[in-house]
């Protein structure tokens, strides 16, 4: 009889084991295991986060530089105007030339504008054709605004007929002229 009951023992504890392990894994399925892959998402987040954080510290030093800069009016290089005598327009079209020329840019042409040239007329207009890259036309615009002859620059038009690197600029540029 004792072989028995302890027959019945062990089914009954073999059953419970199995249904304690069953609900084990249960709750370790539905319960821990979502909950540890969203952890493992949050932990990403926070790497990511601290991340960010160290890389915009790493660059504050620069930002703050930067915003000291941006507060500086910023004033281009002009010289004081004074004109020009009519007698001297050739030597202005000669450095205009050689101002394109340094500038890194293409001369096409550069000719007075005719309605401007007048006996009594105090500004003469030239207009300016070249090409090259951008970057070279901002260096001219600065040389030509060290000149004290140039007056304003009126208009700038830029043309890319074939999608290339390299631009044609129209410039009509005011020279102050004198007696």
């Amino acid at each position: 009889m004792i072989k028995k009951y302890y027959y019945v023992f062990n089914k009954q504890l073999a059953a419970h084991v199995l249904l304690y392990i069953l609900g084990f894994s249960l709750i370790l399925l539905v319960g821990i295991l979502p909950n540890s892959n969203k952890m493992l998402q949050l932990d990403g987040m926070i790497n990511d986060v601290q991340s960010k954080i160290e890389a915009r510290d790493a660059m504050l030093p620069t930002y703050q530089h930067v915003s000291v800069i941006e507060k500086q009016p910023m004033m281009l290089p002009m010289s004081e105007k004074k004109p020009v005598s009519r007698d001297k327009m050739e030597d202005v079209i000669k450095i205009l030339k050689e101002l394109v020329s340094a500038s890194g840019l293409r001369v096409i042409s550069i000719n007075p504008d005719i309605n401007s040239i007048k006996k009594d007329s105090q500004v003469y207009v030239i207009v300016v054709k070249m090409a090259g890259e951008f970057n070279s036309l901002r260096t001219f615009l600065l040389d030509t605004a060290k000149l004290s002859y140039v007056g304003n620059v009126n208009s700038i038009a830029i043309n890319n007929e074939n999608y290339s690197k390299e631009l044609s600029f129209d410039i009509k540029i005011e020279v102050l002229v004198g007696k």
